[in-house]
């Protein structure tokens, strides 16, 4: 089934599809908004009608009816004033007896007159519900309508998984009056500034949208503090999210900007069959960059100078970052010392450098306004040209690892001990400028739990642990996603203090424009690393003690009586 207009008669009997049918049309909705817009048209129709009443007879054809049995009334008694009674209406006179009248014959007039009467009370009821006497008719207060409230979304990221619209049929039934209207969007930019004014834009036009706020939206208006929300929220559960997903902001007095969707795992895809043919062992859940560095060499082959596979590869910069970030403490704060830093800037230039298993990662010199939207990235992420690739470009729903290649977490310092965080994908966002704000917590509280399952993992792990991935995913695969979760690192909050010199440094070493040495001598004279051998040597304390010799006892004074004297005892 390709055709639109197929689609279009679908869509007019959603809630009567089969199952097949339905995800085939939830597909179609995802990438076609002018659909999307037609199902979400029909929900509301139903909802109106449903909210509707049963029809009565207008006041002014009551009024009617009443004033035709008075008229009926006034002329009976009008003729019993001259003695002319219709048929059995005349009043009984009991003093005087009198005879049996004589039998009239039945005429066709005689015999119309109840049917008659039964018409004319018929079109009169039907005059009156077409055509009221507005006129005549008392003045009443018509019955209070059922309010409706549209809840306008936006958010590309949600809408591309499949389940949506199931999961709006749900939140609307559980919450009568709000309808959910879905407009796929992402918002994006060139640079800071773009992005900021694109979701500006956006919350000028949905009530609840998907993107990574700031405290910059705060303070325009473009974002809520959903704080408040989720204190007075007891079925929301904070604690359901992996750590450090859900955060406050401490730039902006612990204000929570955001509800997050989906993450991306640091996970690594490896081609078995290329490790096979050159004898290299698997890669296992807590190998070392040490132990991944010597991977890749192996693994990359040249022929006549020129690369033909590569030992690794990334479109992005994740292993570039979560190698520095490897050095850094726990909290992200504290900077690694001039020993630690020549190690991890040599492990770079080892890597790659003219002989080293990875190209430089396209996005690397990502410069503001600068578009790769004609750049090949396919040999970078999905292993056309390498052994091992980041798996971040992959979507984990099980299809296509089993043929492409199987998944082991990124390496560590050490064995358990993780310092790849996720990557936090857009979050669910109150626009500052809606006016139900009731009704967009309750749809943000609602759909956070219950994600629908998409290319990457919800944040929650209840909906983690259902997700139907896992049936597509087979050991190690599995194993590996599970060694990953249990042991995610918290996203630090806060962009460590001079991080950026770091990665300058950083970045000079992997696209060649330094040498290892060279960079850290250039870092060292702009941020002083810690134990650096150029650092002016520490001030010697020198501590003099000065010791007062006790004076002697005058003559006739006891030995005794002067020592406790001295001392203070």
């Amino acid at each position: 089934m390709t055709r639109h207009a197929e689609y279009e008669k679908l869509v007019a009997v959603y809630d009567k599809l089969g199952e097949a049918e339905r995800q085939a049309v939830d597909r179609h909705l995802a990438e076609c908004p002018a659909c999307a817009t037609d199902l979400a048209a029909y929900r509301q129709m139903d909802t109106e009608i449903r909210s509707l009443g049963r029809l009565k007879a207008g006041a002014g054809v009551r009024v009617r009816f009443s004033q035709m049995i008075r008229e009926q009334a006034q002329s009976a008694a009008a003729a019993a004033a001259v003695g002319t009674f219709p048929r059995g209406t005349a009043p009984r006179e009991q003093a005087v007896a009198r005879p049996k009248p004589v039998r009239r014959p039945w005429t066709p007039a005689r015999l119309l007159f109840p049917a008659g009467t039964f018409l004319v009370f018929l079109a009169a009821v039907w005059l009156g519900l077409r055509f009221p006497d507005r006129s005549r008719q008392p003045v009443a207060i018509a019955p209070a309508a059922t309010a409706v409230t549209e809840i306008i979304f936006r958010c590309a990221e949600v809408a591309s998984g499949n389940g949506l619209a199931e999961v709006i049929a749900d939140f609307e039934a559980a919450n009568p009056g709000v309808v959910v209207k879905v407009l796929p969007q992402y918002i994006s930019g060139t640079d800071a500034a773009a992005y900021h004014a694109a979701m500006k834009q956006v919350s000028q036009r949905a009530d609840v949208y998907c993107a990574i706020p700031t405290p910059d939206e705060l303070e325009n208006g473009a974002a809520v503090d959903l704080a408040p929300y989720i204190a007075a929220d007891p079925a929301f559960r904070p604690d359901d999210f992996y750590p450090g997903m859900l955060y406050a902001w401490e730039e902006a007095a612990g204000a929570i900007l955001s509800v997050p969707t989906y993450f991306r795992p640091a996970l690594i895809v490896y081609r078995a069959a290329d490790f096979d043919a050159l004898g290299v062992p698997y890669p296992q859940p807590g190998w070392t960059w040490d132990d991944f560095l010597q991977t890749a060499a192996r693994l990359t082959q040249r022929e006549g100078g020129e690369v033909v596979r590569w030992g690794f590869s990334d479109a992005g910069t994740g292993l570039v970052h979560w190698r520095l970030w490897s050095t850094w403490s726990p909290d992200w704060q504290v900077a690694p010392s001039y020993d630690a830093m020549a190690a991890v800037l040599d492990w770079y230039e080892a890597l790659y450098g003219p002989t080293g298993g990875a190209p430089a990662p396209l996005t690397l010199g990502w410069e503001e306004g600068k578009s790769y939207a004609n750049v090949d990235v396919e040999p970078y992420i999905n292993g056309n040209m390498s052994a091992m690739w980041d798996a971040g470009w992959l979507p984990l729903d099980g299809a296509g690892l089993g043929s492409a290649g199987r998944l082991v977490p990124y390496p560590e310092n050490a064995p358990d001990e993780a310092k790849a965080p996720a990557s936090v994908q857009a979050g669910l966002v109150m626009s500052g400028s809606t006016a139900h704000p009731d009704a967009s917590w309750r749809w943000i509280s609602y759909l956070s739990q219950h994600l629908p399952d998409g290319e990457h993992l919800q944040a929650r792990r209840s909906l983690v642990e259902r997700a139907v991935l896992w049936s597509g995913l087979g050991e190690p695969d599995a194993a590996a996603l599970r060694y990953v979760l249990e042991r995610l690192p918290v996203y630090p909050k806060k962009v460590p203090a001079q991080y950026e010199a770091y990665m300058a440094a950083v970045r000079a070493v992997v696209q060649g424009e330094l040498t290892a040495a060279e960079a850290l001598a250039a870092l060292d004279a702009e941020v002083g690393l810690r134990g650096s051998p150029g650092a002016p040597a520490p001030v010697q304390t020198v501590i003099v003690t000065i010791v007062t010799a006790t004076p002697a006892p005058a003559e006739g004074t006891p030995a005794d009586e002067a020592s406790g004297e001295a001392t203070g005892e």
